[in-house]
């Protein structure tokens, strides 16, 4: 071996470990682009919510600590559910979009890449707490918030008739219930929870035996796989820290049997 390159095992073996971690560190951005996330514009705290000033938003606390990580810049831009999720051409232009899941989408029409869940939203049913033991078949009138999509209710239309009353917002889904207008309402807890003490609403719970299905929210790209990749390096490597951001916001996660506890 060349004179200066003589170099003990152990000490190869720390440098590769080094350069690894140095590689796989790296965020795959331009410092110098200015990246546009999508993300749905309504009032969804403590989740997210880019239409209210000061609202609280796990999301905007997320986005920080993505920046202070990696360097890269990030603006939002908060469109409608339907243009945001539903615009195959990218016509908006959009580098990002959140929340998204795989789900929702055709996987065959379009290729997207998603990041690992953020968050897992804790979807069912609000209602009343008198009502918490409701059967399916007692259950008749469903409050959905227009641009979402009751998926779990779909596949029981034909056995379990339910009719759904769209509404303009999560707080008049919950109202709808609160006024008796409807069996319950698909709203997600920690919203449902954030909106009843921020208008002073009864609060309604989940229900315990409607359908229920824990949501994860990511973050998706058509054109970055590589900025996704170094974003799920981050949520693994630092889960503490994401964690912190969610009891920033008072957001919660887990599902109706962890609630009781």
């Amino acid at each position: 071996m060349p004179l200066g390159f003589k170099i003990k095992h152990n000490q190869l073996i720390l440098l590769l470990f080094i350069i690894v971690c140095y590689s796989t560190s790296v965020v795959a951005c331009d410092k110098n682009k200015n990246y546009i996330i999508g993300v749905q514009a309504i009032d969804y705290s403590p989740h997210y919510n880019f239409v209210e000033k000061g609202a609280p938003s796990y999301f905007s606390l997320f986005l920080t600590w993505l920046e202070q990580k990696t360097h890269c810049h990030f603006t939002v831009k908060a469109l409608p559910i339907k243009r945001l999720n539903f615009d195959p051409n990218n016509i908006i232009q959009l580098d990002f979009i959140y929340p998204d899941n795989v789900t929702w989408h055709d996987s065959k029409s379009e290729k997207r890449f998603y990041s690992l869940p953020l968050v897992t939203a804790m979807t069912g049913m609000m209602v009343h707490p008198k009502n918490e033991n409701t059967a399916l078949k007692q259950f008749k009138v469903l409050a959905i918030t227009r641009g979402f999509t009751p998926a779990q209710w779909l596949s029981l239309a034909p056995k379990y008739p339910i009719k759904f009353h769209e509404t303009h917002d999560a707080l008049s889904s919950l109202k709808m219930v609160l006024y008796n207008r409807a069996d319950g309402a698909d709203v997600e807890y920690n919203v449902a929870q954030y909106l009843a003490k921020q208008y002073h609403l009864d609060k309604l719970v989940l229900a315990s035996k409607l359908p229920a299905s824990p949501t994860t929210f990511h973050i998706s790209s058509r054109k970055y796989p590589k900025i996704i990749n170094q974003i799920n390096q981050l949520i693994k490597k630092h889960p503490n820290e994401i964690q912190a951001l969610k009891d920033r916001v008072n957001l919660i996660e887990g599902n109706l049997e962890q609630l009781k506890k």
